[in-house]
């Protein structure tokens, strides 16, 4: 009830800040998914709660894969009624390389960070054998990485417009598999602690980075449905995500899920650096004009934000 009052009331936001202010009430009042995690595990054999919790993540998300992309053909489609233009899908979004490669970037993003959420309880509760502050140290390994995405989303923002935003990009998914790594080949609660502080710090700079280089290459004209693309893209990398975390870890341990999650950090860092960086040296990347040079390349590439 709380959040449909709430997702109304954003229509008549006056400002970007109400608009904010509305989101951080939806995110207070969206609590099904923590109040529903611990009834499913006391009401579930042991042997299947890792399945049972990702099935529950999954369903969470499963509802939001279609709205960013519904939301986003419909306003493109009014403003090119208004218009009177050619219809977007015409102009072939996803043909547009950049932009398909960073679909495919936050997909790969966050079904490596969802893969490990059904067990993450599970994993603390294997390093911290006191039951009477178990629930604290669990929900501490959730929130820290939060509470550092929350500190770096706008200081690597900033880092992003000023050196460019692929090579933000770059280094964060490197610093998501070695912070991933580590996380599954250390035997301490408080090393595991520190490396999901720098999860967050890397995560924080992922999303950003991505809307950037988006907002950079998406056709003029039809930002709105390319953004929805992308969402669905993120949405479906929640649903995924989960669900082969929770499947593959009656199979392999929990440790393998998440350097699984690690490699495919890698394997995105090494897409970027591929699509971005394939001529760049290691000391011609840490210097700005070595950057500016290739993102400048990437842009010169096809007319695809409507340039005659």
């Amino acid at each position: 009830m709380e959040t449909a009052v709430v997702t109304g009331l954003m229509a008549w936001s006056a400002s970007a800040w109400h608009l904010v202010l509305m989101r951080f009430l939806l995110g207070i009042f969206a609590g099904f998914i923590p109040a529903s995690a611990p009834f499913m595990t006391m009401n579930t054999p042991k042997e299947k709660i890792g399945y049972a919790l990702g099935g529950v993540q999954s369903g969470a998300f499963a509802g939001n894969i279609f709205g960013p992309l519904i939301g986003g053909v419909l306003a493109e489609v009014r403003r090119q009624l208004q218009a009177g233009r050619e219809p977007v899908f015409s102009q072939g979004i996803l043909h547009i390389a950049p932009v398909a490669a960073m679909f495919v970037t936050g997909f790969l993003i966050q079904f490596s960070m969802m893969s490990t959420s059904p067990f993450l309880s599970t994993y603390v509760a294997s390093m911290w054998h006191d039951p009477d502050h178990l629930a604290v140290m669990a929900g501490l390994a959730v929130s820290i990485s939060g509470v550092s995405v929350m500190i770096f989303s706008p200081i690597l923002g900033k880092l992003s417009d000023r050196w460019g935003s692929e090579r933000i990009l770059l280094v964060c998914l490197l610093g998501s598999f070695i912070c991933y790594g580590a996380q599954a080949l250390i035997p301490s609660i408080w090393s595991f602690l520190l490396f999901r502080f720098g999860t967050g710090m890397c995560v924080g700079g992922l999303l950003p980075a991505v809307n950037s280089t988006i907002r950079k290459h998406a056709p003029k004209g039809a930002e709105s449905l390319t953004f929805g693309y992308y969402h669905s893209a993120l949405f479906l990398g929640n649903l995924t995500g989960p669900l082969f975390g929770g499947f593959f870890s009656g199979i392999v341990s929990m440790k393998g899920i998440i350097l699984s999650a690690a490699l495919l950090f890698l394997l995105n860092g090494s897409l970027v650096k591929v699509r971005y960086f394939a001529d760049v040296t290691l000391m011609s990347f840490f210097r700005k004009e070595g950057v500016q040079a290739a993102a400048a390349a990437s842009i010169a590439e096809p007319k695809h934000r409507g340039e005659k």
